[in-house]
């Protein structure tokens, strides 16, 4: 692991266990818990890219084939939505059983953080915390078993 990965997920642990921390207010948690779930997604993202392209394309594409989906990563490198990228880890790391529900997990997070960071006022009480360390944790785990294995 690179120096740069190892402080990357060392800042992802910290704010995780700031989300898990009952001393912090619930905005605090809110926050430190979507701030390690973004920056989880976008430093993972391009090898889960790479993945799940490679299961769709098999491991001997033809020359073509091989050529359209270079051209297509090209063309959406630095374009893709954080909830896209959220898709594609789910696709590579998440079990058959729980994909759709830990997408529609991430969008009602998303949904609660655009309205909090776009000014609404939100009832502290409403933000989905758990739901958060859920779906962190849960990928956090199985990125790091990934990369064990």
């Amino acid at each position: 692991m690179s120096e740069k990965t190892g402080e990357d997920q060392s800042i992802v642990n910290r704010l995780l266990v700031q989300a898990i921390s009952k001393d912090n207010d619930k905005l605090r948690r809110f926050i430190s818990g979507w701030s390690a779930l973004e920056i989880l997604i976008n430093k993972v993202f391009s090898e889960y890219e790479k993945l799940f392209i490679q299961n769709l394309i098999g491991t001997a594409p033809t020359g073509h084939t091989q050529r359209y989906f270079d051209r297509i990563r090209n063309v959406m490198q630095g374009k893709y939505r954080i909830t896209d990228k959220f898709v594609i880890l789910v696709a590579c790391l998440g079990d058959n059983e729980s994909i759709e529900s830990d997408i529609e997990s991430f969008e009602f997070i998303k949904e609660k953080r655009d309205s909090l960071f776009h000014g609404n006022v939100i009832d502290e009480s409403s933000l989905p915390i758990n739901e958060i360390v859920i779906l962190l944790k849960k990928y956090l785990a199985r990125h790091i078993d990934k990369k064990a294995s």
